[in-house]
């Protein structure tokens, strides 16, 4: 069996295909009318709960049980995430193998086969360490991964696929806006194949920033009624986000611009009525960053909103009925041209149908054979100027080149002695300023000691998004030997966390 994997902030699904190739969602193993996963975690002594039984233990014990969610905001941070009753330190890779682990059990279950191979997504707007999390929680999982795939490409894919040769000649931009990060990208096809034009996104921006606005009109109440007199706990918090996320969903639906519902929060109960439009215009903020990160993906790919086919609507935030509204106006673009596209599957139904391209098992799916995607980053490294002293950024990809792409840069000892070059390689978005460390590397050592010797030093960005470093010695023709700084410290951790979760319980 092949499947797609939507390993998401707030809820996770899993994907297979059907005989005739067309992509159905797994049902939870347990809750079998449900077709996603919330993506929290208990850790217990020596087990784990996953998803709603998570919850259903938190909701039960509230002040004995610690609930662990929005872990996929912590990917690449290289800091625990939490303790479990032995003291073991839980990294997000970790946590959210234990969630690849139910999603791959469950498939498993329903299909009756064991998984053979399978596609993750991420945000578009992933760095290097970020996709890195992502692949080593699938290898803690054991799960046969065949690649990482952009979300919005995923999305696009089924896309691709249900519009059928149609789609030839279009071109295409996704708007995934999901439960804790936002990516646009811009896509055309052709009978060869699908190709990516510029993808940008944010790390911070989901249906999470839209709980907070409902969460901040109900907590005022709270302290308008109860004041000081009101005692928080763990599971108020769970009921507040619980309440304000079901307030979200029924202003998204189509004709509602009134919600009365009733609040209970701890030991405070009311009956409160919501307004869509005093509501959308807390949202507008948040909508409006949104598209000014679409008009500068537009920009990148030399693009203007009228060049645009079809404009899709991916991710549950994304059925927010302002959405629609302010980009129909701010871009500005035409609303016909604005479709919801299956908001809350296409990323995993794209993901399977990748499965099963890359395993040669996809001549139902009448997709184009070729894909190409961009980099999502600018990559450089921190060097020392040898005219200034001063630390410099020395940028050496550029962000929405065609992947795979190649970067080359010469760099020099600094002395006499030096044995290796080390270079901090960092990768940013947009200002130099915000660049991230992907990490230290030590070049060396050099076969001949000298000041001024060359190493040449070649950066390739993969197909899927991963950073890839060689150096030479451009006197001898050999490659000289390159590692990360902590690469020791990332094996021993990646053996403590694959013990924990192949000794640990999950239901």
């Amino acid at each position: 069996m092949k499947a797609g994997i939507d390993f998401g902030t707030t809820f996770s699904l899993i994907a297979r295909l059907q005989p005739d190739g067309t992509p159905i969602l797994v049902p939870d193993a347990v809750f079998k009318d449900r077709y996603s996963t919330p993506s929290s975690i208990y850790l217990g002594d020596g087990t784990a709960l996953t998803g709603r039984q998570a919850e259903v233990k938190f909701e039960t014990y509230p002040d004995q049980v610690q609930l662990l969610s929005f872990i996929k905001r912590h990917f690449g941070s290289g800091a625990p995430v939490a303790y479990d009753a032995a003291g073991s330190a839980w990294y997000a890779e970790s946590l959210a193998a234990l969630l690849l682990k139910k999603l791959r059990n469950d498939a498993e279950l329903h299909a009756g086969q064991e998984l053979s191979a399978a596609v993750l997504t991420v945000p578009a707007h992933f760095n290097d360490r970020q996709r890195k999390s992502a692949q080593l929680a699938a290898a803690l999982a054991e799960i046969p991964l065949l690649g990482l795939l952009d979300e919005p490409v995923a999305a696009a894919m089924h896309y691709g696929m249900e519009a059928g040769p149609s789609r030839n000649g279009k071109i295409v931009f996704v708007y995934d806006f999901g439960g804790g990060t936002f990516d646009a990208t811009v896509l055309t096809f052709d009978e060869q194949g699908m190709y990516v034009l510029a993808k940008d996104g944010h790390p911070h921006l989901g249906g999470r920033e839209f709980d907070d606005i409902v969460q901040s009109m109900i907590v005022e109440q709270i302290e308008m009624d109860a004041g000081a007199n009101f005692r928080w706990s763990s599971f108020s918090h769970l009921q507040l986000r619980r309440a304000a996320e079901e307030v979200k969903m029924a202003l998204s639906e189509t004709g509602s611009f009134f919600v009365r519902k009733n609040i209970f929060v701890g030991s405070w109960r009311k009956e409160m009525t919501f307004n869509r439009e005093q509501f959308e215009k807390k949202a507008y903020a948040i909508i409006e960053q949104t598209i000014e990160i679409c008009r500068r993906c537009l920009s990148e790919a030399g693009l203007k909103p009228s060049d645009i086919n079809d404009f899709l609507l991916v991710g549950g935030s994304s059925m927010i009925p302002a959405v629609r509204n302010l980009l129909a106006a701010g871009l500005p673009i035409a609303p016909e041209k604005i479709h919801l596209h299956q908001p809350l599957s296409a990323v995993a139904f794209g993901a399977a149908l990748r499965a099963a391209q890359l395993s040669g098992s996809s001549e139902t799916l009448h997709l184009p054979p070729e894909f190409r995607g961009v980099t999502g980053y600018h990559v450089g490294f921190r060097v020392v100027d040898s005219n200034t002293g001063q630390v410099k950024l020395d940028t050496i990809l550029r962000k929405n080149l065609p992947l795979p792409c190649k970067g080359m840069r010469t760099y020099f000892t600094r002395s006499e002695s030096q044995q290796s070059i080390l270079l901090d390689m960092v990768q940013y978005l947009e200002s130099p300023d915000d660049a991230v460390s992907v990490g230290q590397i030590s070049i060396g050592p050099i076969y001949h000691s000298m000041a001024n010797y060359a190493v040449e030093v070649s950066v390739e960005n993969s197909a899927d998004g991963r950073l890839h470093i060689q150096a030479f010695d451009p006197q001898t023709g050999r490659e000289v030997r390159h590692t990360f700084q902590n690469s020791d410290t990332e094996a021993a951790l990646l053996l403590e966390q694959k013990a924990l979760v192949a000794t640990t319980l999950i239901s």
